[in-house]
């Protein structure tokens, strides 16, 4: 019994392992639903039934036992109930063919038991839920009814299910098994081919090396950048470093090498150019009981980051070029600049203030064009910074109309600023970067005009609680821009015709530069313009708005009189007063001009063109002399010398007027100031009670510059010394107390860095300030400046209204607290 048995065992155990995978994979591939499947399943594991028919075993107790149960179950798993009663229909007959032909009851029970069997385990879920239920159903239907029919002895029956049961739980175990390994396998390929996809797409390449026979064979190369050597994975893999690499011995000695010492336990990193690309290699052994079985390695394209590298070496080439001809050329350039101003202030025949006068603005221009030059280098070296400050619109507007009163020169040019209203009172930007690029529009628009007049407006375009979009235009009745000059206008050095740039000149870098600085904060430069009909150029730009609110203080509204000889000033000025909530009347004629200075008592009267205008008139002088309303004199800057009429005025402005100028005119008005008169240039200011005790060391090695600076100094009664570099500059500060330092940043011995680190190391000086002296007119420079514990910058060549706007800083700063860092001051066009 017990070898016949183990025979059973064995027949289901050869079958379930060699027949079982073939079902068990249709099933997961699903290809066992239609009746060909249920058909296949049916008859294959019939044949299992029939052969465990004629296996049977002969208990001791006589009772004859075959485990075609066992072959049901395994039939209804894979093929549903058609299946298992194939199966039984397959028994049965082996049955009859060996035996004798069994009862017709037995043949019902036996088909009902089958169908039974399948429907059970078709409708059920889980894997041992199926064999428990279809094991028990399968035992006790067949083997009880056989009982109650009397086929069966009740004291078989429980041999029969105890052996039924063991063995069709050993048949579950073995299918169990076989389909947790198959699921396994499948996971593995899945998982396999995953990972060939990902390395496909790995933007380099890997590879594994088997060495075999002393040879190195690539078992796996996969890889995007295969394909972009030229290769596929089915040129490397499989074979050899001498089948791939045979045509280039010196890369297959590197590579064998190379192959050898990672066998030999160690991780290479190596570079190797492919068809013009620079690869760098890495590889490393598997290590398998001990001893390497396996190298695997992967590379990766740096090209590009050699390009990346090679590009930035060059832009910090450029950027420390850049630095070393700023200073080179701005140092002796401010040479110039400051001699002529110095001799300025001596006493001049015509023709020498002449001379001086065209030497100062031929070096300005000069000036002008070498910042052009730098700030499009640097923009193009990637170096520009947009800075996000708050600042106040009108106070751009003022030192706008500040700088260009003397840029008309002798043209008849009316220059026009208008501001909107609506405008916030502050926003958040950069404001050099909107003056700078104002400035150079400006300069263009009164290069090529010869008459007429140039407007700069400033207009609210749109806004919201967060963000205000401000329109900047600069509009002028100048030569215009023929159309097929236009699309090229924005390119670096182009200058429309031949005959255009010889008589106006310039680099033809301002507009490109303009654009550039437009677009880095966010806006877009358009310009408008017919040949002979003038141009407009303007830009868009998105301020944010700052979260807390400013207030300006409301002035007492006073009523103005305008008589002006231009229609666009006196709109602008309209405006202007109006949105400083004074009452604006238009004068129409001299005799309304008359009538308001005899009669206008606590009443202001504008005017321009006071020498060759209104006032020419007897009467109209009269009214002048004899007046009760305050007079204020608009002039341009060519006409500024205070002649008999101008003194007459209460107030005289140079045009183009801001409205921060109506603004702080009113005031001094109210608080009852002397009269304003504002210049172009502002005089040395008469030494204070006090200046004799203001002490100033320079540290400067060009004599020059030095000849310069003392001379801007002691002109406003400052006493000065000198010293030639950083370790005179110390000796003197231990003999002798100073009230401020000017540094020059570049000097033999010990330089300005070095020299400002030994003072702030000492705690005596922590009060002293330093203010920096450089041609660099970087923003990476000054930085470094503030970062080093210098105060304040001021930039070759330095202008008196930059020395004078940082003394009074210094001055209302009660000295003492001058140590908080303060603005740049530099005098480029900005």
């Amino acid at each position: 019994m017990f070898k016949d048995l183990i025979l059973n065992v064995f027949i289901i155990l050869m079958f379930v392992l060699y027949i079982g995978p073939f079902f068990v994979k249709r099933r997961q591939a699903r290809l066992d639903t239609g009746w060909r499947g249920k058909l296949l399943a049916g008859a294959a594991h019939g044949l299992l039934a029939a052969l465990l028919n004629t296996c049977s075993v002969v208990a001791a107790n006589g009772v004859t036992l075959n485990f075609r149960g066992t072959a049901i179950l395994l039939g209804s798993f894979f093929g549903g109930p058609a299946a298992a009663v194939i199966v039984s229909v397959f028994s049965l007959t082996a049955r009859s063919l060996m035996y004798r032909a069994p009862e017709p009851a037995l043949i019902v029970l036996s088909l009902i038991a089958a169908l039974g069997t399948g429907v059970i385990m078709s409708r059920l879920q889980g894997f041992w839920q199926k064999w428990a239920v279809g094991t028990a159903f399968v035992q006790a239907f067949y083997y009880v009814s056989s009982w109650l029919l009397g086929y069966t002895r009740l004291s078989d029956v429980g041999a029969y299910v105890i052996y039924q049961g063991i063995v069709a739980l050993f048949g579950a175990i073995l299918l169990r098994y076989l389909l947790r390994t198959q699921s396994y396998r499948v996971k593995a390929k899945e998982m396999e081919a995953e990972l060939v996809d990902m390395l496909q797409m790995h933007p380099g390449f890997v590879f594994k090396v088997h060495k075999h026979n002393d040879r190195f064979v690539y078992e796996m190369a996969e890889g995007e950048l295969l394909g972009q050597l030229g290769k596929r994975p089915s040129d490397i893999n499989g074979r050899s470093l001498e089948a791939v690499f045979g045509d280039r011995p010196d890369k297959l000695y590197m590579l064998t090498l190379c192959c050898e010492r990672a066998w030999s336990g160690e991780t290479v990193h190596y570079e190797i150019t492919v068809h013009d690309r620079r690869l760098h290699v890495t590889m490393r052994p598997q290590w398998s009981n001990g001893s390497v079985k396996d190298v695997i390695g992967c590379g990766v394209d740096i090209t590009d980051y050699f390009k990346r590298m090679d590009s930035e070496r060059a832009n910090r080439e450029k950027s420390e070029f850049l630095a070393r001809m700023s200073h080179e050329i701005r140092t002796p350039l401010g040479g110039i600049i400051g001699l002529s101003s110095l001799l300025q202030q001596t006493a001049q025949t015509p023709v020498q203030r002449d001379y001086l006068e065209k030497i100062d603005s031929s070096s300005k221009l000069l000036l002008q064009t070498i910042n052009n030059v730098l700030d499009f280098a640097r923009i193009e070296a990637g170096k520009i910074v947009v800075e996000q400050t708050e600042f106040r619109l009108e106070e751009v507007m003022k030192r706008i109309a500040d700088t260009v009163s003397s840029a008309a020169g002798n043209k008849p040019i009316e220059l026009v600023i208008r501001t909107d209203n609506r405008l916030p009172s502050v926003t958040i930007g950069d404001p050099q970067k909107i003056q700078q690029i104002l400035m150079n529009l400006i300069a263009n628009a009164v290069k090529f005009t010869d008459n007429g007049h140039v407007c700069v407006r400033a207009e609210l375009e749109s806004g919201s609680a967060e963000e205000a979009v401000v329109r900047f235009s600069v509009e002028d009745t100048g030569i215009g821009i023929a159309e097929e000059h236009r699309a090229q206008l924005f390119s670096p050095f182009f200058q429309g015709d031949g005959s255009t740039s010889r008589k106006y000149g310039g680099s033809g870098l301002g507009l490109a530069i303009c654009k550039l600085l437009a677009e880095a904060m966010g806006g877009r430069l358009e310009l408008r313009s017919e040949a002979g009909q003038g141009t407009l150029v303007s830009f868009t730009l998105p301020l944010m708005l700052p979260r807390r609110e400013f207030a300006s203080e409301p002035q007492p509204p006073a009523t103005v009189h305008l008589y002006l000889s231009h229609p666009l000033l006196e709109e602008a000025i309209a405006g202007m007063l109006t949105g400083l909530g004074h009452r604006v009347r238009l004068l129409a004629s001299t005799a309304e001009l008359r009538h308001a200075l005899l009669t206008g008592e606590g009443e202001y009267v504008v005017v321009d063109g006071v020498d060759n205008g209104p006032f020419r008139s007897a009467e109209a002088a009269a009214a002048l002399r004899n007046r009760k309303a305050k007079a204020i004199a608009l002039t341009p800057l060519q006409s500024r010398a205070v002649t008999p009429l101008l003194q007459e005025m209460d107030h005289v402005l140079i045009k183009p007027v801001s409205k921060l100028v109506f603004k702080g005119l009113f005031e001094a008005a109210r608080n009852a100031l002397p009269p304003m008169i504002r210049s172009d240039r502002p005089a040395a200011p008469a030494p204070e009670a006090d200046a004799r005790a203001i002490r100033a060391v320079i540290a400067e090695d060009n004599e020059i510059n030095q000849i310069v600076s003392r001379g801007q100094l002691e002109s406003r009664g400052i006493t000065v010394a000198i010293a030639e570099n950083g370790t005179e500059l110390l000796a003197l500060l231990k003999r002798t107390e100073f009230d401020l330092i000017f540094m020059d940043l570049h000097m033999p011995v010990m330089d300005g860095f070095a020299a400002t680190a030994a003072i702030r190391a000492d705690r005596r000086f922590d009060l002293l300030p330093i203010i920096a002296l450089t041609a660099d007119a970087q923003a990476e420079t000054h930085e470094q400046c503030l970062a080093a514990g210098m105060n304040g910058i001021l930039t070759k060549p330095i202008e008196e209204e930059q020395l004078e706007s940082l003394l009074q800083q210094w001055k209302q700063g009660a000295r003492s607290c001058f140590w908080t860092p303060v603005k740049h001051f530099s005098n480029k066009i900005t």
